[in-house]
């Protein structure tokens, strides 16, 4: 690989180094020699330092909700440096340096982010809380140290929306929370507060539903394997009102909040009610068809045999007329 640059009457070209090596995730020294092209030919090699950037990570949150930004580290080595910054103009928002006694978040642009950003003291990752609209962007995070060549760079981008999905069901149904697909990568915790209640790792063939301490939901959730909906059945008023879904892969990370209101159910006592009252219209019914046709059998029987004083009744002699009229 090489890259020329014309200056007046001689040319410079730079060469890698066949011992350099281009790792990911690497701080590499990388040799180069320079080398004229017209003139006297004098050689010289310096060191670039190299730091690799890793592959943006999509974060998708909701208005209200929380978010975490992982730094990927188990612990923070003693003379360990970590600064995240924030948009295009690479506002600094927090940092940590061990060896100088700093572990502080600042407010950002507009004082934005004012008692929302926290640190996580042993892996360096940054949490937001109470997410808004203006929050969305991009995060970047750098991690050196004195000891290490290596440098860790990883950048966020963060979406936030104001959908929440809200679902209302009455007691004693089925709700399912839905998720569109599983991608092969997906790691899926359905969790309420800080429990899980399900979890889907399709790459590991793994399909987990948890009892929770409780065991409220002991035989009443349900995993689709397909999609990865959670789905809770003979929901009851004592369940959580709050879902939280969190969806993570090396490409992206989703979290999403679902609202579940479940509605008191009919009593025994509704029910039994509504059942007396069906059969009471029922019965009702019956009634009125049987003095219709007893009614219309004592018609028929008075036109066949009138009454000894040649009477009908007046009711039978308007009801006739009106079935002749109709006839002719």
């Amino acid at each position: 690989m090489g890259h020329s640059k014309t200056d007046c009457s001689w040319t410079v070209r730079l060469e890698i180094s066949r011992s350099a090596t281009s790792e990911p995730q690497t701080l590499e020294s990388i040799n180069y020699r320079s080398a004229a092209q017209e003139g006297p030919p004098p050689e010289m090699t310096f060191t670039v330092k190299v730091v690799p950037v890793d592959d943006v990570k999509s974060v998708s949150v909701l208005v209200g909700d929380s978010v975490t930004l992982q730094t990927g580290l188990t612990d923070i080595q003693r003379d360990a440096v970590i600064q995240w910054r924030f948009g295009q103009q690479k506002s600094l928002v927090a940092e940590i340096n061990r060896k100088a006694g700093i572990f502080k978040t600042f407010d950002g642009p507009d004082e934005r982010f004012r008692d929302r950003l926290h640190l996580n003291n042993q892996t360096g990752s940054l949490n937001i809380t109470n997410i808004t609209i203006t929050d969305s962007g991009l995060y970047e995070v750098e991690i050196s140290s004195t000891s290490s060549k290596h440098t860790i760079h990883k950048t966020f981008t963060v979406t936030v929306s104001d959908a929440v999905k809200s679902v209302s069901v009455k007691k004693g149904e089925t709700v399912t929370l839905p998720i569109t697909e599983i991608q092969k990568d997906d790691l899926i915790l359905w969790m309420f507060g800080e429990i899980v209640l399900a979890e889907i790792h399709k790459a590991a063939q793994r399909f987990y539903i948890s009892d929770v301490p409780d065991k409220s939901f002991r035989n009443r959730l349900q995993l689709d394997h397909q999609t990865g909906s959670l789905i809770i059945t003979d929901t009851r008023t004592t369940d959580p009102e709050e879902y939280y879904l969190k969806i993570s892969s090396s490409r992206h990370i989703i979290n999403r909040r679902i609202i579940v209101t479940v509605g008191p159910g009919l009593s025994p006592g509704a029910i039994a009610g509504i059942v007396v009252g069906v059969l009471l219209g029922a019965a009702a019914v019956v009634v009125v068809g049987v003095i219709y046709y007893r009614r219309r059998s004592s018609r028929n029987v008075n036109r066949q045999n009138p009454t000894s004083n040649g009477a009908q009744d007046p009711g039978d002699h308007v009801n006739e007329g009106t079935e002749l009229t109709n006839a002719s």
